[in-house]
């Protein structure tokens, strides 16, 4: 799996958040996040992640659904 951004190291909390739970995304291949979230002082109300994977199983689901339930719990989405 490979986790890439245009970022430097950031105090961005979407983006320390994400690298504190790397392992969530084990399943895909390429992650990618994008948008605004990167854009350091922007006020952003999205998440953009492009998930990449070799073969399609139903684990991917269950694990998209890990993902978001995380993000959700962690960040106070809803």
């Amino acid at each position: 799996m490979t986790f890439m951004n245009t970022l430097t190291p950031s105090q961005n909390n979407v983006v320390t958040l994400l690298r504190k739970h790397i392992s969530l995304f084990s399943s895909f291949k390429y992650v990618y996040l994008f948008g605004s979230v990167l854009i350091s002082g922007a006020i952003n109300n999205d998440i953009d992640i492009l998930l990449i994977y070799d073969n399609y199983s139903d684990r991917l689901l269950t694990d998209l659904k890990v993902i978001s339930d995380t993000l959700e719990e962690k960040l106070g989405l809803y």
